[in-house]
């Protein structure tokens, strides 16, 4: 659940990231970004999209049914070789 509500803050700092990214391409706002401060907005809102989307989904759990109910032959106790002379 902790990993969910974190991915979900993640992922929406990376997509604010990239609508600043977009706003200054666009002149909106009045902001101007360098080459520099413009391509690491794009990058890491990338990133950080992308990492927080996969710490926000949920993955099924392994349940109790997936678990062997069987062992191997090789786990059982086995008697010693008879020893021939």
């Amino acid at each position: 659940m902790l990993t969910t509500i974190m991915g979900a803050g993640v992922f929406s700092i990376g997509f604010f990231m990239l609508i600043l990214g977009l706003m200054d391409l666009l002149s909106l706002g009045g902001l101007r970004f360098g080459l520099g401060e413009r391509i690491l907005l794009y990058a890491g809102g990338l990133f950080l999209c992308l990492l927080g989307y996969i710490m926000a989904r949920r993955l099924p759990r392994a349940g109790v049914t997936d678990v062997p109910t069987s062992f191997p032959q090789s786990d059982f106790p086995q008697e010693p070789p008879d020893e021939k002379i």
